[in-house]
């Protein structure tokens, strides 16, 4: 069983920049030619789709919180085994990670990627900085 670990680049909720590069010039296709590729992906895809719930990020908690999750990857893209390594110390962080990573499926794996499975550790760093307040027009 390989162990991979995989760095979050895209690392603040919800920003995605990294993963434009890697989008086809008519902005429909994903471009994943390879296991090199794939691993790239992986950060920016997630960072795209996993997002905190509209509640926390109205509510807090406010601050920057840093999770390690480790979780099973299937050459069909399904997660399983999903689970915190490294808490936040902030158990209503910790359950967004982990909420936002649950039910989550990333790529299929590409052709050259024989494994059936993956194991991956993916560091998350989530900034949950307060809305700013608006004031009623006068």
């Amino acid at each position: 069983m390989k162990y991979l670990f995989i760095v979050l680049l895209a690392c603040a909720w919800p920003g995605v920049s990294a993963a434009q590069a890697l989008i086809s010039p008519d902005g429909k296709t994903l471009l994943i030619g390879n296991k090199r590729g794939w691993y790239e992906l992986q950060g920016p895809y997630i960072a795209h789709f996993a997002q905190p719930s509209k509640t926390v990020r109205k509510n807090g908690p406010w601050g920057k919180f840093h999770v390690v999750v480790g979780f099973t990857a299937a050459d069909t893209g399904d997660i399983s085994q999903l689970k915190i390594l490294e808490s936040s110390g902030n158990e209503t962080a910790d359950s967004q990670v982990l909420g936002a990573l649950d039910g989550l499926k990333l790529l299929p794996f590409t052709a050259d990627m024989k494994e059936a499975e993956l194991k991956l550790v993916l560091p998350v760093t989530w900034v949950n900085d307060p809305l700013p307040v608006t004031k009623p027009a006068e």
